[in-house]
């Protein structure tokens, strides 16, 4: 007797278990199941290669928003704007059948692996791509990421008063890889 109380009590806290299972995995929109799996094993520190001899294509532009200061004396621009960036990200890839046919998504860009982007020509040591804030990244499931964080510049721009006040000024901004080379991160210019 005490066997079949024991049994009927186990089987009522299982059959309650896979019940709540179900309705809290039922909560879960196609989003939510998709962006907990896609993280789950996510190394935010790793190169998102699956060949450790295969090089990151990043595309890079820049869209200037403001010039907050151009100062002739020291030759220095101060410019606001967007830094877009375009990579393929292997290991963020799914198949939209399995998630309601969501083919594009947002993640938090902390929660990812970035290029690390310098300003070469910058006027401020140590001026990284250095994002204002937490921005999100498009993803794509075939693992296109699109990131255009807002930035601030303060890049070396030679000028020239000579044609003063008709003067023209061109400035560059050299953008690539801190750490990596070539063979493992390849910046080119997003047209």
């Amino acid at each position: 007797m005490l066997n079949k109380i024991k049994m009927k009590i186990g089987l009522f806290f299982f059959f309650w278990s896979v019940s709540v299972f179900a309705v809290v995995w039922s909560d879960y929109t196609d989003e939510q199941r998709l962006r907990e799996n896609i993280l789950k094993d996510y190394k935010k520190h790793i190169r998102p290669v699956h060949n450790e001899s295969e090089s990151i294509q990043v595309y890079v532009s820049f869209i200037p928003r403001h010039i907050l200061q151009m100062d002739e004396r020291t030759q220095v621009l101060t410019v606001e704007g967007s830094l877009v960036m375009e990579w393929t990200d292997q290991f963020l890839t799914w198949k939209p059948k399995n998630y309601g046919s969501i083919k594009v998504f947002h993640l938090p860009d902390h929660n990812l692996w970035q290029p690390d982007i310098f300003l070469y020509n910058s006027a401020d040591v140590g001026s990284n791509v250095d994002p204002r804030g937490d921005t999100n990244v498009l993803v794509s499931y075939e693992g296109l990421v699109k990131w255009n964080p807002p930035v601030t510049f303060k890049v070396y721009c030679p000028t020239s008063l000579r044609s003063y006040p008709f003067d023209r000024h061109t400035c560059n901004m050299k953008l690539g890889s801190w750490t990596f080379n070539s063979n493992k991160l390849n910046v080119s210019s997003l047209e």
